[in-house]
């Protein structure tokens, strides 16, 4: 019964994450209580590569590291990704906050994985001095795989709001280089 509520609930958040700057907003659909988890991440990779970090927090900003490639350096190359920042809706934040708490995020496992090198993703919520990362790799977006259906609806709700955000390019400034004298 448990399991069908938070598919219920994930059903809903996702429909109406992907809708929600065109929907009005009811009230009645996230409880009005505190905050306590103040950022939320979702990195993906490709053969362990990272290939794209979004964050999300509580104070609404948002940022988003992309790789444009070559294939191989990842995010943690800045030569070779873009930064852009952006604006989450507090409504959205605090569905993704429920939906965090449907699941029991803080009780899950930090792996889930069958070894078959598909693609991974990697989520982390923090909550005060607290964090938690959970790796999953495990064949999920090929369809298979063990991770529970609400890790991954927490997945795809991260993806569905970070495509509505209206992302702006952080511009890198070049380093002064000062000639001698």
């Amino acid at each position: 019964m448990k399991q069908m509520k938070s598919c219920l609930l994930l059903a809903g958040l996702l429909s109406v994450s992907v809708h929600a700057f065109a929907a009005p907003v009811n009230p009645s659909v996230v409880k009005d209580t505190k905050v306590s988890i103040t950022q939320i991440s979702l990195l993906t990779a490709d053969e362990l590569v990272p290939i794209d970090r979004i964050i999300f927090n509580e104070d609404g900003g948002a940022s988003r590291t992309t790789a444009l490639g070559p294939e191989g350096f990842g995010i943690d190359n800045p030569e070779t990704t873009i930064q852009l920042k952006g604006q989450i809706p507090a409504l959205q934040f605090k569905r993704l906050v429920a939906l965090i708490e449907s699941v029991e995020y803080f009780k899950l496992k930090r792996i889930y994985t069958s070894y078959d090198w598909t693609p991974s993703y990697f989520v982390e919520v923090a909550k005060g001095e607290e964090k938690k990362d959970i790796t999953v790799r495990d064949g999920n977006r090929a369809g298979g795989g063990n991770t529970p259906i609400g890790l991954w609806g927490l997945n795809m709700a991260i993806l569905g709001i970070a495509a509505n955000i209206k992302w702006e390019k952080i511009e890198s400034k070049p380093e002064s280089k000062s000639s001698p004298q």
